[in-house]
C-alpha cells in the first residue's frame, strides 16, 4: 500500500503536458480505429495511469478509460470518498466506482462507439477481468494495444528528467543515512525509509541486509511524482572478491551508452570470482523499477537502449551461501555514455 506524500504541482509537471500525453494516446487509437483503450492498473503495477493523470493507485486497482474523442473516466473499485482528493491530485474530472470493473467499462462505452477497444498491456491483465471486459464491451472486440504508453514514457521530457534527478537524490540520501558504523540492519533500515518519508516519496523500498563478516548491504528503491530511481552501497570491510565486483562496475559503466543491449551488457559483466562468488549485471529502464523489473518482456533485454533514456544499473556478487552484494545507481543515458542522476554518494566502488 502506498502511504506517501501525493501532490499535482504545475511547477513540476504542468496540466497540459497530462492532456499532450492523452492526446497522443488518442492520435495513435485512431490510427488503429479503435473507439478506446483501456489502462489497468493495481497498487503493484500502476505506472501507466500515473503518466497520464497523476492518480495514484494506493490500494485496490482500476481502469483509466481513454475514449479516440472527449475526455477520459477512471474507472475504480476504490470508494467515491476518495474522488474529491483525486479530482485535487490529478487531472481527470470523470470519476466512476463500483465492485465490478467490467461492468463499469460497459456502462462507459459509449452506446455507439464502433471499433475494437484496445487493452494496454493486455498481457498483465488478470485473466478474470480480461474476459470479463470483452464480455461487457460486446459485440466490440478487445485488441491487445501492446505496450502503448509504455513506449512514450521510455523518452522522457525535460520535466520528467527533473523528477527523476529529484527521486534519485531521494534515494542517495535515504542510502547515505543508513551507511553510518555500528548500526543494526533494523536500524539501517529505518534511518533509509525515514529520509526518504520525510523527502515526501509516495513509496519507497528498503533492503538492509548482511553480505559476508563485517560486510552489509544497503539498497533502496524510491518512487517520487510517480518516478522511480534506486541506489544500492555497501558499508564494512571489503571480502577478497572485491575487486573482481568493482572492475564489473567500472565495465558495465563503461558500457553503459546508447545503442547498448541489456542482454549484451550483461554478458559482457558477467564473471567468477574467488571463494565462488559469481558476477551478475542487469539494466532496468525506470519505468520496471515499479515492479523490479519483473514485468518487463522477454524481448526488452535484446532492445537496445535509446539516447535520452533512464535506466537503473545493478551490479551483484553472488555467493555460494546466498548472500548478494550489490552496487547500483540510475543514470541518464546518451550516444557519449552515461551519467548519474545524483551525486550525493561516493562512486560505488570508493565505499
Amino acid at each position: 500500500m502506498k502511504r506517501g506524500l501525493v501532490l499535482l504541482d504545475a511547477n513540476e509537471v504542468a496540466p497540459e503536458e497530462y492532456h499532450r500525453r492523452i492526446a497522443t494516446v488518442q492520435a495513435a487509437l485512431r490510427g488503429q480505429g479503435w473507439s478506446a483503450a483501456l489502462i489497468y492498473g493495481d497498487v503493484w503495477r500502476s505506472g501507466d495511469i500515473t503518466y497520464l493523470s497523476n492518480l495514484c493507485l494506493y490500494w485496490n486497482e482500476g481502469i483509466l478509460a481513454i475514449p479516440a474523442e472527449g475526455p477520459v473516466a477512471f474507472l475504480t473499485k476504490l470508494s467515491p470518498r476518495v474522488h474529491p482528493w483525486m479530482r485535487r491530485t490529478a487531472v481527470v474530472e470523470d470519476l466512476r466506482s463500483g465492485p465490478n470493473l467490467a461492468d463499469l467499462v460497459r456502462r462507459w462505452l459509449a452506446p455507439d462507439a464502433i471499433g475494437p477497444v484496445g487493452a494496454v498491456d493486455a498481457d498483465f491483465w488478470p485473466a478474470q477481468l480480461w474476459e470479463d471486459v470483452q464480455e461487457a464491451v460486446a459485440p466490440r472486440t478487445v485488441e491487445d494495444a501492446g505496450g502503448l504508453v509504455r513506449r512514450m514514457r521510455e523518452a522522457p521530457s525535460a520535466s520528467e528528467v527533473a523528477l527523476l534527478r529529484q527521486s534519485a537524490a531521494i534515494a542517495h540520501e535515504a542510502v547515505a543515512q543508513a551507511l553510518g558504523p555500528g548500526l543494526t540492519a533494523p536500524e539501517r533500515a529505518g534511518r533509509a525509509e525515514a529520509a526518504a518519508r520525510a523527502a515526501g516519496v509516495e513509496d519507497v523500498y528498503v533492503f538492509c541486509r548482511p553480505v559476508a563478516p563485517g560486510l552489509e548491504a544497503v539498497e533502496v528503491v524510491a518512487e517520487f511524482r510517480g518516478y522511480w530511481t534506486t541506489a544500492a552501497r555497501m558499508v564494512g570491510a571489503r571480502p577478497p572478491w572485491w575487486p573482481t565486483l568493482s572492475s564489473a562496475w567500472h565495465r558495465a559503466v563503461a558500457r553503459l551508452t546508447a545503442g547498448v543491449r541489456p542482454r549484451a551488457l550483461a554478458e559482457a559483466v558477467a564473471a567468477d570470482g574467488p571463494d565462488g562468488m559469481r558476477v551478475r549485471a542487469d539494466l532496468i529502464h525506470h519505468v520496471d523499477l515499479e515492479t523490479g523489473g519483473d514485468y518487463r518482456r522477454l524481448g526488452d533485454r535484446d532492445r537496445p537502449v535509446t539516447a535520452g533514456s533512464v535506466v537503473a544499473l545493478a551490479v551483484s556478487a553472488v555467493l555460494p551461501d546466498g548472500g548478494r552484494a550489490v552496487l547500483a545507481d540510475t543514470f541518464a543515458v546518451e550516444v557519449g555514455g552515461a551519467v548519474p542522476l545524483a551525486t550525493r554518494l561516493p562512486a560505488a566502488t570508493d565505499i
